[in-house]
């Protein structure tokens, strides 16, 4: 139950906050989001969410991925990444729950070491190197702010093609390379401080939440959904409240 403890505390850490994202839309797929694109794993949004065979899918993935068999339910599959400073989990549409709605990747230390794939020793040296990067940055920012940004660079280094989009970005990736690939957006929304953009293609839509212009966390998650009600309805599910269909909204439309 370690990795399940700790991706819910996580995921409570990072409960947005500020105002809601842009109307839930289909717009025009960006250059580089694909039909369905998500992150290199090998599944797809809206198939069944059955854990068992998506786990036997993730163990075909071109990159590390280590799933948490014992904390997996009907409604959340996790497990880490690489060397294990990634994290993921995978959840069902809140809409439709027996389908696949959500892939959130994300990056703790506190996580990696909680499943054993790091030792408390080796976190520590992580934590004093980040740390020190942080250190380097500008003070006009806050340090935890800067620690985050910092974190998240390592991990980008330490697992250079984990969970990559098809043009090559995820965890680590600048603001700067997201406009270059995909151009800009007003699609976005605001979590305790950090920005995230978001990008919608034909059948999947990207979030790329940001601390200080560095991907802290990416979510793909359905294109028609507004993203904050999509990370608060899929919150519910992992409680175990059931989720009521919008009006208007449901998978396929």
């Amino acid at each position: 139950m370690a990795l399940l403890i700790a991706l819910l505390a996580v995921s409570c850490k990072q409960k947005p906050t500020e105002e809601k994202g842009a109307p839930a839309a289909k717009k025009q797929a960006p250059a580089g989001i694909g039909a369905n694109e998500t992150l290199g794993f090998p599944l797809k949004l809206g198939e069944r969410f059955q854990p068992q065979e998506l786990t036997k899918k993730l163990a075909r993935a071109d990159f590390p991925v280590q799933v948490a068999a014992e904390d997996a339910t009907d409604r959340l599959v996790p497990g880490t990444l690489g060397d294990g400073t990634l994290y993921f989990f995978l959840t069902p549409d809140p809409r439709t729950p027996e389908l696949v709605g959500g892939l959130k990747v994300s990056v703790d230390l506190d996580t990696a070491k909680a499943v054993g794939l790091i030792t408390e020793e080796r976190r520590n040296d992580l934590v004093q190197e980040a740390r020190a990067k942080a250190d380097s940055m500008s003070a006009d920012d806050t340090f935890l702010a800067r620690y985050t940004a910092a974190e998240a660079q390592l991990a980008a280094a330490r697992n250079p093609e984990v969970a990559r989009t098809a043009e090559g970005l995820g965890i680590g990736s600048a603001k700067a390379d997201l406009i270059a690939a995909y151009g800009e957006t007003k699609d976005m929304a605001f979590e305790s401080g950090d920005t995230t953009l978001i990008y919608r293609g034909q059948d999947a839509a990207v979030a790329f939440r940001l601390t200080l212009g560095v991907v802290r966390s990416v979510t793909v998650f359905p294109p028609d959904y507004d993203y904050l009600q999509f990370l608060e309805d899929t919150a519910a599910v992992l409680s175990g409240k059931p989720i009521e269909p919008l009006e208007g909204e449901g998978a396929g439309e």
